[in-house]
Formats: C-alpha cells, sequence, structure tokens
C-alpha cells in the first residue's frame, strides 16, 4: 500500500482528497494542527501534529506529498502569507522524503494583463505569496522523481 501525505488534510480540497485517497486504499497520512473533520472512518487514515511554519526535523518517508497547506485571502500581512504559504512548503521540502511532490497553488497568481503576456502577474499579495512558492518548489524539484503545480480554481469568501 503506498504512503500518502495530505498536508492541509482539514482544508477544502484537502479533506476531499484524504477521502477519495482513503477510499482507494492508499495509507493516508493527515497533517494537522489538532483539528480533524475527515468523513470518513476508515482504517488507512493516520494522523501526524505539525506546525509546518516550525518544522525542523524529517517527518517520514512517502510515495507523494500533496501540499494543500495555505493561508488565504488578501486581508493577512506578508509576513503570515509568507510564513504560511512559503516557509511552510520550503520546510516541508527540506524535512520529507518523497518520490513524488504535488503542489496546490492558485490561479490568483494571474491578473487580467497575464492574458496578455501569458505570464504570472500577482494583483495582490497573496497571489504573490502562492506564485513565491511554485518557484521555491521549482528550485528544489531536483529533490523529488516529479512534481507538479497544479492550480486550484479562486474562491471568494463568500464560496468558502
Amino acid at each position: 500500500m503506498k504512503r500518502i501525505l495530505v498536508t492541509g488534510s482539514t482544508g477544502f480540497i484537502g479533506s476531499s482528497l484524504v477521502e477519495i485517497l482513503a477510499n482507494n486504499n492508499y495509507e493516508v497520512w493527515c497533517t494537522t494542527r489538532g483539528e480533524i473533520n475527515h468523513k470518513t472512518d476508515s482504517d488507512n487514515l493516520k494522523y501526524i501534529n505539525c506546525d509546518f511554519t516550525l518544522l525542523e526535523e524529517n517527518i517520514g518517508s512517502f510515495y507523494a506529498v500533496i501540499n494543500c497547506v495555505a493561508s488565504l485571502g488578501n486581508d493577512s500581512s506578508w509576513k503570515i502569507l509568507s510564513d504560511n504559504n512559503c516557509s511552510t512548503l520550503e520546510n516541508l521540502i527540506l524535512n520529507i522524503d518523497c518520490t513524488k511532490f504535488i503542489h496546490i497553488s492558485s490561479c490568483s497568481i494571474f491578473s487580467k494583463s497575464s492574458q496578455i503576456h501569458s505570464q504570472p502577474d500577482p494583483p495582490n499579495i497573496y497571489g504573490l505569496s502562492k506564485y513565491v512558492s511554485e518557484k521555491i518548489l521549482e528550485l528544489n524539484s531536483h529533490k523529488f522523481d516529479s512534481s507538479i503545480i497544479i492550480f486550484a480554481p479562486c474562491f471568494t469568501a463568500k464560496f468558502i
């Protein structure tokens, strides 16, 4: 059975992934900071209580990591967004062994001008923090057999 680590496992995307993976016979390790809201009651679920902003030790070996950790929104300061969206990713990369790394990013890295020049152009600090996190993964992609960045749809507060 393949071991998969899902970070941000209690969030919108992470919790759905956990249920799908556990119900398809993966051994799913979920990171949490105390809260657990998974609807599935599978023997395939394991939990690691950790705060990635403080992570300084290896937390294990996995076939794949799916990184869904993120702070949302523009109401936060750059310090909060960069700690949660950039530093946590870097700490995870430095303290994990895996073959495949999947990073969930956001279409918020694109502005209207991105349509013209087909390049990321974050219109706000949230988008900038997600773009920087992508660059952190790109710079460290040599650590993995494969890595991919998936763009999640942009959600506004009224949908979350």
